[in-house]
């Protein structure tokens, strides 16, 4: 009999986050999937190097390991099916955690006993779980590498070059210039909208404001309905019409406008004078996040941007730390 490595428990360990990355591409980076992978694939090796030191069997060993990963990383997916479902038994609550976490707790605990058990060998079955799992890590590098491709062909757009000319000769702050806050409330309605929509009386706070000095501008609307659209329209002043012309009207990647986001015109021209740029990421999102900032402020939440909370709201962890 020809040798066979067990490799299927990495492969089914890095195929929920190449799944979530690909299902996400138009919004983030590869690079954030990095940090992920490591730390998957070296718990990977520590729980099979435990359980092998145990059993001395390495499919038996690879097929408890494979399992526990393959439920850790539906748990997410379980609890959503779950949510709506609460009952009270002998006045003990019973939520859709307690239903998830101990039907996954079973499920492991039998498939161990098979895998322990069994005097079947499990030849065929690592076998046929290293073929499976490479087809899905496959599919997934395969969808990821013809977007990059695409990405390659219809993301060259480029800001004018007044865009990104900044003096080399050194400031021309002549006097001291006032601060510039450019507070975003993304999503925040303006006082006739949710007086009229949400039966809201906002006028109080409105007041507050332009006693301290703000202007309210009354009937604001924005350009764009998703933030990253309105920021790379208002912090390059310009509308998106050349953009959408050069990437194609069907492309739905986020990547060009996070490219103008954070290469952005009033940065440039605000640091010819001399001005310190500070950004407060308190959103932890990824697209409108200006990293070439002078001070960035992240989000306090762990130090996780979008990608990884998301991958961690599919395992067990969130269920630990709370929905991040």
């Amino acid at each position: 009999m020809t040798r066979l490595f067990t490799v299927h428990p990495f492969f089914f360990t890095i195929f929920p986050i190449l799944y979530l990355y690909v299902h996400n591409m138009a919004f983030t980076t590869i690079d954030n999937t990095i940090v992920p992978l490591l730390i998957a694939v070296l718990s990977v090796i520590i729980l099979l190097s435990i359980l092998y030191f145990i059993l001395r069997d390495k499919r038996k060993a690879g097929l408890i390991v494979s399992l526990c990963v393959l439920l850790f990383f539906s748990y997410g997916h379980f609890f959503r099916l779950a949510r709506g479902f609460n009952v009270v038994v002998g006045g003990i609550g019973i939520g859709p955690h307690i239903v998830v976490l101990s039907s996954c707790i079973l499920l492991l605990a039998l498939g161990a006993y098979f895998s322990i058990k069994t005097r079947i060998d499990l030849y065929n079955i690592t076998k046929i779980l290293n073929i499976a799992s490479f087809f899905l890590v496959a599919i997934s590098l395969f969808n990821i590498g013809i977007n990059q491709f695409k990405t390659g062909e219809t993301g060259q757009f480029n800001l004018n070059e007044e865009y990104v000319k900044v003096s080399q000769a050194g400031s021309r702050l002549q006097r001291e210039c006032p601060n510039i806050y450019y507070i975003v409330l993304d999503a925040y309605a303006r006082t006739d909208v949710l007086e009229d929509i949400c039966n809201y009386d906002n006028t109080e706070f409105i007041n507050y404001l332009t006693q301290k000095g703000f202007y309210v501008a009354g009937k604001s609307r924005s350009n764009y309905c998703q933030t990253c659209l309105s920021l790379a329209s208002s912090l390059n002043y310009t509308y998106l019409n050349d953009l959408a012309e050069s990437v194609g009207v069907d492309n739905a990647s986020h990547h060009p406008l996070t490219k103008m986001i954070r290469d952005n015109r009033v940065f440039h021209f605000l640091k010819q004078y001399g001005y310190r740029t500070v950004i407060f990421d308190v959103a932890g999102y990824e697209a409108v996040a200006i990293k070439n900032a002078d001070i960035i402020y992240n989000d306090p939440r762990w130090g996780l941007n979008a990608f990884h909370r998301e991958l961690v709201n599919t395992t067990p962890l969130f269920y630990v730390f709370g929905r991040t």
